[in-house]
């Protein structure tokens, strides 16, 4: 598959930093320059937030120029030459000594922008000449009293060397600002993917999670992988790599050396926090001394010591752990695994989902689903069910019995709906019902298909989820009659979503005598909204608050909300508003926690009901 460049067209999440930089242009504008800093980590977006300030100067008259740093081959003074031709003016660098030349270098510049207001960038100042980190240097004092910003940018996670440090070091002192860049948020990397999308590839929304998920919030690593993942195809999951993140970290290997490289193998089979004593038991005698190579990958940036860590280190990137984990073998790792697994279970207080991880990473299956289980069902008492739902999935494919697996798919599945990732929790009731079946449970299954039927109709495969409740209704042999009414109803509910509101009523009929009565009357509400029956409508939700009142609070919440939403898209604003208004304190943030698990905050659709129904009213 051929793939082109994978870039987002705009620039996300740096609003404020671009306002910063652009700030200081006034200011310099003013004749009060200065140096600004923007610093980060390699792929973050320095170079994309001077690509949109460089924008946002399109076609004003401040003069712009940009010098660029590269790893080897910087002829002396180059990017401030490079620079320089961009605001019109050539610096002569054949003086005689290095003070003279540095006096008529910052003359050519200060004349430069006397003429009009300019903005000088030199990129990847990591990698600049010494004669180029002496001119900024040089130029500092003069920086306040001219009309020039100069925008530095460079990397914090690679070493500078002994020469540069002092430089860098006095540029942090003396500059008008540091524009620190960071990881950006989950939403912003979810709009940042799209942007890069566009509309020529369609991707799911759990290939992004992932893609999200790994990158940690580093844009770079967010293209680089879904380009990857792109060639190779969304519709199986790859982990694969791609060969540009590698680099980075055999960049930063290389400067580690023999012999740490295989104590930083070793930790990265720890998981991303690393215990040092639980390293130092881990690794060999010759491979020399543990910290001191932790000690290298701190200088390096490999590792960081979070400050409520304690003892523990950590890789500053999974990522960057990945890439190290890689260069072992798959029986060397699994080896490495089962040591840490035993080392571990002979600890008091050990973390269960640390043992839970080493024991699926070591292939031991007893351990893996003993351990798993346990691990996910702490997540899910926090609420954490992302992470519930990863371990009950590892727990699940190690089981050795098909109840086990049921049992252990149902609840990952759970975790999903939890989470609101609809789709991966079909998939998961689907897999439980197969097990159901091959334990013999066909109520089960027929209970888990209607389970699955609802995620599809949330995740918008209705068709779908109108398909597995017509054939799990019609094979439904055991004598259930509470079952087959809850699944007509959500046939029902399936068919209203289609305005199918004849079918609907066939359904309600056939469910109505065994049917719980607060469902009933949920189902019949939304087809009196479907019709119009404003009347009919009231009266259904208020009979299903009646039939629900022994339940407590959160089914009437429900009822209200659903009514409150049906009102506006019906027009009855001045009713939806009283509603929503009464509601609303009951779900605000400091008491919603207790309804979470229930998934009972306050629905989008209600919040955007209420904003038209203000807006129509005010």
């Amino acid at each position: 598959m051929v793939v082109g460049p994978i870039l987002c067209p705009a620039l996300v999440g740096r609003a404020d930093e671009l306002h910063e930089l652009t700030r200081r242009r006034l200011s310099a504008s003013k004749g009060h320059g200065g140096l600004v800093l923007v610093t980060g980590d390699g792929g973050i977006g320095k170079s994309r937030l001077i690509s949109a300030f460089r924008e946002e100067l399109a076609g004003r008259r401040t003069g712009f120029g940009i010098g660029y740093c590269r790893p080897t081959g910087n002829a002396p003074y180059a990017p401030f030459r490079e620079a320089a031709r961009g605001i019109g003016s050539a610096l002569d660098v054949t003086a005689l000594n290095r003070d003279e030349r540095l006096a008529l270098l910052a003359d050519a510049v200060a004349g430069a922008c006397r003429r009009r207001n300019a903005v000088l960038v030199i990129e990847d100042a990591h990698w600049a000449d010494t004669g180029s980190l002496n001119l900024i240097s040089h130029l500092l004092p003069s920086l306040r009293s001219l009309p020039l910003l100069l925008v530095v940018t460079y990397r914090t996670d690679l070493t500078l060397d002994a020469q540069a440090a002092p430089y860098f070091a006095r540029f942090q002192r003396h500059c008008a600002a540091e524009i620190a860049l960071g990881p950006l948020s989950p939403s912003d990397m979810r709009l940042l993917l799209r942007l890069a999308i566009a509309k020529s590839h369609r991707v799911r929304a759990q290939r992004l999670d992932e893609v999200i998920a790994r990158a940690e919030g580093n844009p770079f690593f967010a293209e680089e992988l879904l380009k990857s993942l792109l060639m190779r195809g969304h519709a199986r999951r790859t982990n694969a790599l791609p060969p540009t993140i590698r680099a980075v970290v055999e960049e930063r290997l290389h400067e580690l050396g023999e012999p740490y490289v295989r104590i930083a193998m070793c930790a990265s089979v720890l998981g991303r926090s690393i215990d040092p004593s639980l390293l130092a038991q881990l690794s060999e005698p010759s491979d020399g001394d543990v910290l001191v190579a932790l000690g290298r990958m701190r200088d390096l940036q490999i590792v960081e010591q979070p400050a409520e860590s304690g003892n523990l280190l950590a890789f500053r990137h999974s990522l960057m752990r990945e890439a190290i984990y890689r260069r072992m073998l798959p029986q060397q790792a699994q080896l490495l695994h089962a040591r840490v697994l035993h080392l571990l279970e002979g600890r008091s207080g050990s973390n269960v989902y640390d043992l839970a991880y080493q024991a699926w990473a070591a292939g031991d299956a007893d351990r893996c689903a003993f351990y798993n289980e346990r691990a996910g069902d702490e997540a899910e008492a926090l609420h954490d069910h992302a992470d519930a739902a990863r371990c009950y999935q590892r727990a699940a494919r190690s089981a050795h019995s098909s109840e086990a697996r049921m049992r252990l798919f149902e609840k990952a599945a759970d975790a999903c709906a939890r989470d609101g990732k609809a789709e991966r929790a079909a998939d998961l009731y689907e897999r439980a019902a197969e097990g159901a079946l091959r334990c013999g449970d066909d109520l089960r299954a027929a209970t888990l298909r209607g389970a699955m039927a609802r995620e599809l109709r949330r995740a918008g495969n209705n068709e779908h989820a109108i398909d597995v409740l017509t054939q799990t209704i019609e094979s439904l042999e055991v004598d259930d009659a509470r079952l087959r009414s809850e699944l007509l109803l959500d046939l029902a509910f399936s068919r209203l979503d289609q305005a199918d509101t004849e079918r609907a009523a066939v359904l309600l009929a056939q469910a109505e005598r065994a049917s719980d009565p607060g469902s009933y009357w949920k189902v019949v509400a939304y087809a009196c909204a479907i019709d119009g029956d404003v009347a009919g409508m009231r009266k259904a939700t208020a009979r299903r608050i009646q039939a629900s009142h022994a339940l407590g609070r959160i089914p009437e919440l429900y009822a209200q909300f659903n009514l409150a939403f049906w009102l506006c898209a019906l027009g009855f604003d001045r009713e939806a508003l009283d509603i929503f208004q009464k509601i609303l304190p009951i779900c605000a943030p400091g008491t919603s926690r207790r309804f979470s698990c229930s998934r009972t905050q306050t629905p989008p659709s209600s919040i955007a009901a209420l904003a038209i129904s203000w807006r129509r009213e005010n």
